[in-house]
C-alpha cells in the first residue's frame, strides 16, 4: 500500500475509497505535512485500519499522499 499510494493525489484516494472516517491535523509537525486521513474500518485487503499522511505540494497547494500506515 505504501508504494502504491505514495506521491499520488489525495483526490485519487477519495475516488478509490471514498471519504475517510476521520481527518486529523498533525501537531508539532512540519507545516507541509498537514493531516492524516484515517479510514477507521478494517480493510479487507490489508487487514489494517488504513491511515494516510497527507502533504501539501507547493506551489499549487494540492494535497498528496506522503505515507501510509497500517493500524
Amino acid at each position: 500500500m505504501k508504494s502504491m499510494w505514495r506521491g499520488k493525489p489525495y483526490e485519487a484516494l477519495l475516488q478509490a475509497y471514498g471519504p475517510p472516517r476521520l481527518v486529523m491535523s498533525v501537531a508539532n509537525h512540519h507545516p507541509l505535512f498537514e493531516s492524516v486521513a484515517v479510514y477507521g474500518v478494517v480493510d479487507q485487503a490489508t487487514d489494517c485500519i488504513d491511515a494516510f499522511l497527507l502533504a501539501v505540494q507547493e506551489p499549487d497547494g494540492e494535497r498528496v499522499i506522503s505515507d501510509y500506515f497500517c493500524r
